[in-house]
């Protein structure tokens, strides 16, 4: 598993530590499956968990190119690889008491 994990760090892929074997080793085959000129089929339908961070919100909403979806946060939904490419650059820095800074985006995403 701890190779698995390492394999995908260095893919540059985002997951929780808690990611099951078989999602994680899902998740790299997507990765290595890319296109030969490294491109990846953003319209290709993916399906996702979505929560957010702030538990004050209710419902999301994503417009990404042509597509457009208002979903429940903690359901199983299907959406373009691009849109949930798309939600993950929703967030933010959080600075720490020493200078540095770590990206904390706006939602957690699973892949189901």
């Amino acid at each position: 598993m701890e190779e698995l994990k390492q394999e995908a760090t260095e893919l540059g892929l985002d997951f929780k530590g808690n990611i099951s074997k078989s999602d994680l080793t899902q998740l790299i085959e997507d990765a290595k499956n890319q296109t030969i000129d490294g491109s990846v089929d953003l319209l290709k339908k993916v399906k996702v968990r979505i929560n957010p961070r702030d538990p004050e919100e209710k419902e999301g909403y994503c417009g990404w190119s042509d597509y457009s979806a208002q979903f429940q946060f903690d359901e199983v939904i299907e959406m373009p690889l691009g849109a949930v490419e798309f939600l993950k650059t929703k967030g933010t820095y959080k600075h720490d008491g020493k200078g540095g800074k770590k990206w904390l985006s706006r939602f957690m995403i699973e892949m189901v």
